[in-house]
């Protein structure tokens, strides 16, 4: 697997570059508001993406990053379970307890 070449610095091949995840993204702020107003944007109707890894660009690799933050949040947060209605992105407060159920909050994250 590609994940798992990063991790050992080892290149992909040609054929790990077309291994992707899809993110479906809920609670988007201002998405709902767009899509009521009738602008006209395919991204805002779907909501889903697809992540390809991107070797070449290390520090915003979202494929690489968002691979590591799940296992970490999985092993380490979760207790080696993450269920469908888990947060990606949790609220965490300042002594590192992971709040399940509840999803970081936008204001949170611009500050």
């Amino acid at each position: 697997m590609a994940f798992s070449k990063y991790l050992y610095n080892k290149m992909p091949l040609i054929k790990d570059l077309h291994a992707c995840f899809e993110v479906f993204l809920l609670n988007c702020k201002g998405w709902q508001w767009k899509v009521d107003k009738g602008l006209m944007e395919a991204d805002l109707h779907s909501n889903q993406y697809k992540i390809y890894p991107q070797p070449d660009m290390p520090g915003c690799n979202c494929f690489f990053w968002m691979l590591l933050w799940l296992t970490l949040l999985k092993h380490v947060h979760y207790n080696g379970k993450l269920k469908p209605d888990d947060f990606v992105f949790p609220t965490i407060s300042s002594n590192g307890v992971v709040h399940h159920g509840e999803h970081i909050l936008h204001d949170a994250v611009q500050a």
